[in-house]
């Protein structure tokens, strides 16, 4: 019985193995055309192909705590999904440099710096950043895109009065030499609404938030469609489908990419990392040092291309590329499944041989005891003759 129960033990350890191997970067975001930009202060680490069971530097020790005169309550990526656009996104930063208001636009670079088995690149987010005068001016409390309508959202106070906020659309149009904001509309909405977190994923087409929450209880994060966006903060009621329900004690919870990353501040500080989509994928990150890490931004596929060939950029081969990838790990996932299925079906053959043989032996030594009883009380006692 000792050999069957290590037999499952070690079937449970490489399932769990195989399991725990697929939680990289490339199954969390499933795909391998990916970007991580992580902004701490007025830097930011761009990160791709990590090492399998490896976290973003921006997640870890490597980004150390200082001084910055940079400070972002705002980063979000500003994309054109359209095919025919090889112009490479950007990240617009809203916030404080020097204490002062500032929007920055700012263009993104592809890493080529190999560090450790890693590839990656550091800019500076003030240089040769273009400043959103109009948007400065302004006291944002959150900012989305639609990048499906091209339409930006700034949810901002008055000047003369903290409780009233405003929602401003503009249009952006950026042709690299000029950029100009075209205002849209603007009208007031419920305060709540403007200072709940939120965040705008282009990739799934889709806003999420969060609202404030007490100490410990959970963080319901909720998300709805661009399409959506409108109507549903125009009552004083916002109904979102919940997509993640978050333990209470986390933090700087946000949504990129489609994935959901929090931190816990304990005796040991973690990162989470994990898919919104497929809740089997997930990293946790372990750091020492207590800080502030800004945001990070997942760039991925037809974006990913853009950034890395530049105006030489094609779809129809961004998109071979991403569906080379996709089949060649639809393969490897179909025969790690064959083996462990086969390992699964051997190791429980194996265990039913074992029990047989065991029950086998133990009736053959019952009826050697039987026979020798049976011989004892045969024999003649000699005391007796």
């Amino acid at each position: 019985m000792l050999h069957i129960s290590k037999c499952i033990l070690f079937l449970g350890a490489l399932f769990f193995r195989i399991t725990f191997a697929s939680s990289t970067f490339e199954s969390i975001l499933d795909t391998n055309q990916y970007l991580l930009v992580g902004v701490t202060g007025c830097r930011a680490v761009i990160e791709t192909n990590l090492p399998p069971n490896s976290c973003p530097l921006h997640y870890t020790d490597y980004i150390e705590p200082y001084q910055s005169s940079c400070s972002w309550s705002n980063i979000i990526l500003l994309t054109d999904p359209s095919q025919s656009s090889t112009k490479p996104p950007k990240i617009l930063a809203v916030g404080k440099v020097r204490n002062r208001n500032i929007v920055l636009l700012k263009s993104l670079e592809f890493p080529t710096k190999k560090a450790n088995s890693r590839v990656l690149s550091t800019i500076t987010i003030t240089e040769d950043a273009v400043e959103l005068e109009e948007l400065s001016r302004l006291r944002p409390l959150n900012v989305l895109f639609d990048s499906v309508s091209q339409t930006l959202f700034v949810m901002t106070t008055e000047l003369s009065d903290d409780e009233k906020v405003s929602l401003l659309a503009y249009v952006i149009n950026d042709d690299n030499s000029e950029v100009q904001l075209q205002l849209l509309f603007s009208t007031i909405i419920p305060e709540h609404v403007g200072k709940m977190h939120w965040f705008s994923d282009p990739y799934s087409k889709q806003f999420y938030y969060y609202e404030n929450n007490r100490y410990n209880e959970p963080i319901r994060v909720r998300s709805f469609k661009f399409t959506e966006f409108l109507r549903s903060i125009s009552g004083s009621l916002v109904h979102g489908e919940e997509k993640e329900q978050v333990d209470g004690d986390r933090r700087a919870v946000s949504v990129s990419g489609g994935i959901l990353s929090s931190t816990r501040y304990s005796i040991t500080n973690l990162n989470f990392i994990g898919s919104l989509t497929n809740k089997a994928h997930k990293v946790q990150c372990q750091f020492k040092q207590r800080r502030v890490a800004d945001t990070v931004l997942v760039v991925k596929e037809w974006d990913y291309c853009r950034i890395r060939d530049g105006e030489i950029s094609d779809f129809k081969k961004c998109e071979r590329e991403r569906l080379q990838w996709k089949n060649a790990k639809q393969v490897l996932d179909s025969e790690l499944t064959s083996i462990l299925l086969i390992l699964t079906v051997l190791v429980i053959a194996i265990a039913v041989v074992l029990v047989a043989v065991f029950f086998t032996m133990r009736r053959k030594w019952s009826k050697m005891s039987e026979t020798d009883d049976e011989f004892m009380k045969s024999k003649p006692d000699i005391c007796a003759v």
